[in-house]
């Protein structure tokens, strides 16, 4: 079975212990941050630096990766 795919909205630092717990869990991670160097993206399977107000974007994204199964947002973006 695939891993399910969830995305992360926000990689700073205070979601990479998330990030890393999502990953051992067994989920596929696509985390998004407007900041390429944000410590969560190293974190990833799959990255993507793109301004979290920029729908259309994040969206395009998604959908060349094949979609997502769920999504988690940040109290601290």
């Amino acid at each position: 079975m695939a891993s399910k795919r969830i995305l992360i909205l926000g990689a700073g630092r205070y979601n990479v212990p998330s990030i890393r717990a999502a990953r051992e869990a067994g989920f596929f991670t696509v985390v998004a941050d407007r900041k390429a160097d944000a410590p969560g993206l190293a974190g990833a399977d799959k990255p993507l630096a793109i301004d979290l107000n920029d729908c259309d974007s994040l969206i395009a994204a998604i959908d060349q990766l094949g979609g997502i199964d769920g999504v988690v947002e940040s109290k601290h973006l």
